[in-house]
């Protein structure tokens, strides 16, 4: 469940960084906004899928 959190928090942070990153033309949050969503979605689907209790 942690993992899933996680996930979904990192993928609103991606988003953020990609849109802060696109409007004021900062190069190090559109990168950041690329390649968060790909942990981002990862941990998503382990939190998803692990049934820990």
């Amino acid at each position: 469940m942690k993992q899933m959190l996680m996930g979904i928090f990192l993928l609103l942070l991606g988003v953020w960084c990609y849109l802060f990153g696109v409007v004021d033309q900062a190069a190090l949050f559109a990168v950041l906004g690329v390649l968060l969503p790909i942990p981002a979605v990862l941990l998503t689907l382990y939190g998803f899928f692990n049934k820990n209790k």
